[in-house]
């Protein structure tokens, strides 16, 4: 599915904030000014941009750098942001009846044979004129909807045929060392196990485990979507988009996590705790204490209870591609005191 729309930065909620105030407040709308200078538009950069990062609307988008090899080094769940002197042709960006067009770019290599998803924004939000809340500049966005598979390299394409300036028929040119095609790396799966910190030992000891009630719930927060990519909410209005799901036959990531408890010194036993998808994210899984129910209250971690959970490389994201060695991660489990508050 590729899908257009303009005057709406659905996948950067602040310039989307920022646009609407300038629209109001200059009483523009979504219509082109016509102070565009004459001329071919250029296209002044394009790169990746950290899609989970807070986006600064008063500046230019805060591209990724590479490394000191040249490689672009990217998280998987990025997009990419061109910026413009001036304003396009909208006409060729968007469908005013669907607000869709596809082919406007491409993401390579496919995915089991298919194409990337992918979700693209042209936004007229300023020029060098009118600049004020928004970058210097309208801006075009590819946004890879269900993100990019982890720990592979791939390159993004702009169709720069469909890129014409204001007039209607002048080439949108590009700036010095700026490309109209973008490669990169994605960093490989990875997972944070959300225990308590750890407070480090002064002396150079051993560190002292984090605690934690007996009724913490801990979240595990992959840098990527896992299957099965979403849990649609049945009530939702408007209803929630498909499952983000590219290869068949993934299931479930709940066997790949693995939860022992060392009560007493006594050697490390499984637990039967509660592993479950964040309906809301799919890069985030809860791993429960035993017993809880399904809403959310009622379990317990044996009181004293050294807990550790880890996650084997089975776990694959979206795409199928692996989680590399990851090391468990502890907390200590301590009962609240009388009169506290959990």
């Amino acid at each position: 599915m590729n899908q257009e729309r303009s005057c709406r930065f659905e996948s950067r909620v602040g310039w989307a904030i920022a646009l609407g105030t300038l629209a109001v407040g200059a009483g523009m709308g979504c219509e082109p000014s016509n102070s565009v200078k004459p001329g071919a538009a250029v296209m002044l950069s394009f790169g990746a941009v950290d899609a989970t990062a807070p986006l600064d609307p008063y500046s230019a988008p805060a591209y990724l750098p590479a490394d000191a090899s040249g490689t672009l080094v990217i998280p998987p769940r990025s997009e990419f942001i061109a910026i413009f002197d001036r304003l396009l042709d909208p006409d060729l960006l968007e469908d005013p009846a669907t607000g869709a067009l596809p082919g406007l770019a491409t993401v390579t290599p496919p995915v089991g044979g298919m194409p990337i998803d992918l979700s693209t924004t042209y936004s007229p939000g300023g020029d060098t004129t009118l600049h004020v809340f928004l970058p210097e500049g309208p801006s075009f966005t590819v946004n890879p909807s269900c993100g990019l598979p982890s720990g592979t390299v791939g390159t993004v394409q702009l169709q720069l045929a469909s890129f014409v300036s204001h007039d209607g028929k002048t080439p949108v040119t590009l700036a010095p060392g700026v490309a109209s095609a973008v490669a990169f790396q994605t960093q490989p799966l990875a997972v944070t196990i959300g225990v308590p910190p750890a407070t480090p030992d002064p002396a150079g000891g051993p560190a002292t485990l984090g605690t934690a009630t007996p009724d913490t719930a801990i979240t595990l927060t992959f840098n990527n979507l896992t299957p099965p990519g979403t849990s649609p909410m049945p009530d939702a209005v408007p209803p929630p988009p498909p499952p983000c799901t590219y290869l068949p036959g993934l299931t479930s990531l709940a066997p790949n996590i693995h939860v022992v408890a060392s009560v007493n010194g006594a050697a490390p036993a499984p637990v039967t705790a509660v592993i479950t998808q964040n309906p809301m994210d799919a890069t985030q899984w809860v791993v429960a204490p035993p017993g809880t129910g399904a809403d959310g209250t009622g379990g317990a971690w044996p009181d004293g209870a050294t807990v550790t959970i880890s996650v084997d490389t089975g776990a694959v994201d979206i795409f199928g591609q692996p989680l590399g060695p990851t090391p468990p991660a502890s907390f200590l489990v301590v009962a609240a005191m009388p009169g506290s508050t959990p």
